[in-house]
């Protein structure tokens, strides 16, 4: 018999290996820990089976891995881990395999914790001093698209080690940014409501809860909810009045002020305290929302904002291209008015300088369709701060104030669809 050449043997290995792993469900990666730059890396093995590595140190070998997630300090790591799932292709779409109908438990610090149905939002808070993840039970996971499914599924919040079973199907929690006041939503009979600090907010049920938002110094709680079909902005639970529509929740960087956005029949306009701010009507053909960079300067003393409007003249139509008015609003007074084309550049960026003394914002001038045959709309573009206004370019990408507050930097192309890299100017700002 004649003796395979040591070369082929070799190739042949190298083969059923490369076979092997083609198998896998997806290629390795790595996971990068924002405070240290360091990476744990996920290896998958020709039968599926994962381990990572992180510092040098091997993990153990799980059927998946998934959500490592390390702390803000990067001193802590969590995952969460399978031992007895199968992989299976749920979702025929995509085509990618999933391990499903198994337990799945967190590995906190190496630690392996409690057995659960499913396990998702593991995180920590803000401080790293609590870690916290969302567990079902009663139920069998079938994948990401189809979730854990059973009639008598059961959501639990585990906070530091204990589950918070006084409340049924916890989610969304969140911690105050000094991280000593937690939040979260829970859900019984279909209807929501908001836990502070294992007390019920308000007392009443909403529709639906979302946007749970603490202010940056941590004293205040304020959220979005749904009543008979209207929706409306509770703050330290105190509710507001209902409009059709409720979104963009902010708190000032001093605490102080909370703004909303709102819609009432075909007026929009912005909330401010519990106050509401001047009234536009919405754009006739436009069926998104309309305002947007809301903004406060950091010494929170002012508000700005850009809201789309009908253009005075007749709308160019091409799809969803069309011709309308952006005003740029500072403390509920207009400051600016000119065209914007609605599906091209429908945010305008916005500005406020590091000493709160100046606004900086991107406009548009010269507005029409590229030619007859094609009615698509184009805008040449200026920046805009304190009165003064740049030249006209083609396009600008980028806009940022100096840290003295002294300049507005910006980067412009001067001709479109070059290959020719953007050139940087400077405006200097008048006192």
């Amino acid at each position: 018999m004649k003796k395979r050449p040591f070369y082929s043997i070799i190739a042949f290995s190298i083969f059923i290996q490369l076979t092997a792993y083609a198998d896998a469900p997806f290629n390795n990666y790595s996971i990068r820990n924002p405070a240290t730059g360091t990476h744990a890396t996920v290896f998958f093995m020709p039968n599926h089976d994962q381990y990572f590595v992180y510092q040098g140190k091997k993990s153990p070998i799980y059927k998946n891995i998934v959500n490592i997630n390390f702390s803000p300090n990067g001193k802590q790591l969590a995952y969460i881990a399978s031992n007895n799932c199968h992989w299976k292709v749920v979702d025929q779409m995509s085509g990618d395999p999933e391990c499903v109908a198994g337990k799945m438990f967190v590995v906190l610090n190496g630690v392996k914790q409690k057995d659960y149905n499913s396990i998702a939002q593991i995180n920590f808070s803000g401080n790293s001093e609590h870690f916290y993840y969302q567990a079902e039970t009663n139920c069998q996971y079938n994948g990401a698209k189809s979730g854990c499914q059973g009639e008598n599924k059961k959501s639990l919040l585990i906070l530091d080690g204990q589950k918070l079973d006084k409340f049924n199907n916890i989610s969304a929690l969140e911690f105050s940014p000094d991280s000593k006041n937690y939040a979260f939503i829970t859900t019984t009979a279909n209807k929501q409501s908001v836990v502070l600090n294992n007390k019920t907010v308000e007392g009443k049920d909403y529709s639906w809860v979302n946007h749970l938002t603490f202010s940056p110094n941590s004293k205040h709680l304020a959220f979005i909810a749904s009543r008979n079909n209207k929706e409306l902005v509770i703050y330290d639970g105190a509710a507001g009045k209902p409009y059709n529509t409720v979104y963009d929740l902010i708190f000032s960087p001093n605490s102080s002020s909370y703004v909303y956005q709102a819609i009432d029949g075909d007026q929009t306009f912005v909330v401010l305290n519990s106050k509401e701010q001047r009234h536009f009507k919405r754009p006739t053909q436009l069926s998104y929302f309309t305002i947007s960079n809301i903004h406060f300067s950091p010494d929170s003393e002012n508000l700005a904002y850009e809201v789309l409007t009908d253009y005075p003249k007749n709308y160019l139509p091409y799809n969803d291209h069309r011709l309308c008015a952006a005003k740029i609003i500072l403390n509920n007074k207009v400051i600016a008015d000119f065209p914007a084309c609605v599906g091209y550049i429908a945010q305008l960026p916005l500005a406020f300088s590091p000493n709160s003394q100046a606004l900086a914002y991107l406009g548009n001038a010269e507005c029409k369709p590229i030619s007859k045959y094609n009615p698509f709309i184009r805008c040449k573009h200026f920046v805009a701060v304190n009165g003064q206004q740049s030249k006209l370019y083609p396009d600008i990408i980028d806009m940022w104030f100096t840290p003295d507050s002294q300049y507005v930097n910006y980067s412009v192309v001067s001709k479109l669809f070059s290959k020719s890299k953007p050139i940087n100017k400077r405006m200097k700002i008048n006192e």
